[in-house]
């Protein structure tokens, strides 16, 4: 049995993969984490069982993403905050950044309109 392959760029790079790495890159390429839309539900007060069965994520990814958002003081959304923009917020571990390195986690975010819990 062949291993699996993926092409990348241009001119193309075939990348020789096993099938555990190929399955995670394929995972994140179409199935990005829609935060922005789990964030919406929440904030419209949408149960998180049906925020997990509209959007297509588990109950634990929900969760997680919720928990991070309150602990983090946030409370709305506004037109700016873009899926990478979410993820870099709530998830600034996943983007390979020390915890307390250079202070505090968010400066632009600490007006009140994003103070508090829901």
């Amino acid at each position: 049995m062949r291993e699996p392959a993926i092409e990348m760029g241009n001119p193309p790079v075939r990348l020789r993969l096993n099938a555990n790495e190929h399955d995670s890159i394929i995972k994140e390429a179409f199935f990005m984490i829609n935060y922005r839309k789990i964030l919406e539900l929440y904030f419209e007060d949408i149960s998180q069982r049906t925020i997990s069965s509209s959007t297509g994520h588990s109950r634990n990814t929900v969760s997680n993403v919720v928990r991070k958002a309150k602990e983090l003081g946030l409370e709305s959304l506004d037109d700016t905050m873009t899926n990478p923009w979410l993820e870099s917020f709530l998830f600034l571990e996943k983007q390979g950044i020390e915890k307390g390195s250079g202070g505090d986690r968010h400066p632009e975010l600490n007006d009140a309109t994003y103070q508090g819990s829901h």
